[in-house]
């Protein structure tokens, strides 16, 4: 048997056999994602782990067994590596692998094997595998495999994964803070997605790829919010802008839960990283511990208010001012550039993230962005009251009860407007749906 030296990481392997980095620990093309897609890819390698061989006891045949996830993980990863796999044999590019140490995570090219052959089981991929008459490296499992002559040579699912072009805003954005935050709010839905469903992974890179983003620059980001939901180690470098903003998009979905799995994921990369990200990581690991100790203490209020018979309305304004609704009102003050969603401006920072359905009447949409303006604090409470709303067009509507002295007073003149050309339609769609309905719970006509 001979003995393998694993002395590379997935970086240096996948460069000295691709000739460029790749974006993930498993697979990559000899060019990007989106040329692949476009058919311009020639080769395809894998990092293939020990732990997943097995020879056939009749044959001697070498086989790689890869399951869509092993036991205990979400296999968001393992999901790429299958659509990558279907993506080049749908080509017919060549693949190729190299041996991956499973314990201490470092790889060789000692041994490189040609994939020949593959086999469908519904979550497991087999990939037949020649590897040039080199022995044995590790004690291989001997297994009949004869069956897997009956299975399906394609992946049944993966035509039905394409999902068509999606439309991008017209228009810019107001600034750079914007930008990122619209582009991670279609992240963070399609990591929902993603974690009710993994077969789902490879349409939604590609969704987000239509609306612009790069491919790999989406999967990372994408992975980076698994990993927090998730309570899991970060295996990408990510930057800390981004970080931060996908932390208050879980934190504002998901409140203590959403603190708890963020927390857990960051503690556990904290020791892998040095220098000024670990300085800025583990500052916003104790950001997090703080509004933490805040969301169990309004949690214990909550419940004691309700063993009290305490009315609602009573604890409402402590409830509204936990770290979920803080992160929601960042978003907010991201999406929107730091200025009113009305005027532009930025009013000395004297502006209200305002929900457009009551925080208290749909706990589903408190967190989506969709669901919310910044407005100047004037315009919110009128807003809030019901004495102005906006129709479809995002053209203020003012009730006939708001006086001239008053509207006079704030501020409020004719032809006010949302500012919100820049965004995308499906999320100005989903503000209009919540807007109809605020302006039929205040009788707008």
């Amino acid at each position: 048997m001979t003995t393998a030296k694993f002395n590379l990481s997935h970086n240096e392997a996948f460069e000295k056999m691709l000739g460029r980095t790749v974006g993930t620990q498993w697979f990559g093309f000899d060019t990007g994602r989106k040329e692949a897609r476009a058919g311009k890819a020639s080769l395809l390698v894998l990092a293939l782990e020990t732990w997943g061989f097995r020879r056939d006891s009749d044959t001697g045949e070498l086989w790689f067994c890869q399951p869509r996830k092993r036991d205990g993980e979400r296999g968001g990863h393992r999901v790429g590596f299958w659509n990558a796999v279907d993506q080049a044999r749908a080509d017919g590019i060549p693949i190729r692998g190299f041996l991956k140490d499973e314990v201490g995570g470092l790889c060789t090219l000692d041994f490189q094997f040609d994939i020949v052959d593959v086999a469908y089981e519904p979550n497991k991929l087999w990939m037949k595998l020649q590897s040039g008459g080199r022995p044995d490296w590790v004690s291989i499992p001997h297994r009949w495999l004869g069956w897997l002559d009956d299975l399906p040579r394609a992946d049944p699912g993966w035509k039905s994964l394409r999902v068509p072009r999606r439309q991008v805003a017209s228009a810019p954005p107001p600034d750079e803070a914007a930008a990122h935050g619209e582009i991670l709010a279609n992240v963070v839905r399609a990591g929902e997605r993603v974690a009710a469903d993994e077969r789902a992974r490879r349409a939604e890179l590609e969704g987000l790829e239509d609306q612009g983003m790069d491919f790999d620059s989406a999967d990372m980001m994408l992975h980076t919010y698994l990993c927090l939901v998730a309570g899991k180690p970060l295996s990408s470098n990510c930057d800390i802008t981004i970080l931060g903003i996908l932390v208050d998009n879980i934190v504002a979905r998901n409140a203590n839960a959403g603190l708890s799995s963020a927390l857990d994921s960051l503690r556990q990369t904290i020791g892998s990283v040095a220098g000024q990200q670990r300085l800025v990581l583990d500052a916003l690991i104790s950001t997090l511990q703080e509004a933490k100790r805040q969301a169990d203490a309004l949690a214990q209020m909550e419940t004691a208010a309700r063993l009290a018979n305490v009315p609602s309305s009573l604890i409402k304004p402590a409830l509204t001012r936990g770290p979920h609704h803080a992160a929601f009102a960042r978003l907010l003050w991201r999406r929107w550039g730091n200025k009113c969603s009305v005027l532009g401006k930025a009013c000395n920072r004297l502006l209200v993230a305002s929900h457009i359905i009551g925080w208290s009447e749909d706990e589903g949409r408190r967190a989506d962005v969709n669901n919310g303006l910044l407005l100047t604090t004037p315009l919110d409470r009128l807003f809030d009251k019901g004495f102005i709303s906006f129709n479809d067009a995002g053209l203020m509507l003012v009730s006939s009860e708001l006086s001239a002295e008053t509207r006079e007073h704030f501020g409020v003149a004719p032809g006010m407007r949302i500012q919100w050309d820049w965004l995308p339609d499906a999320d100005k769609a989903a503000m209009r749906t919540a807007l109809r309905e605020h302006r039929s719970q205040h009788n707008f006509p």
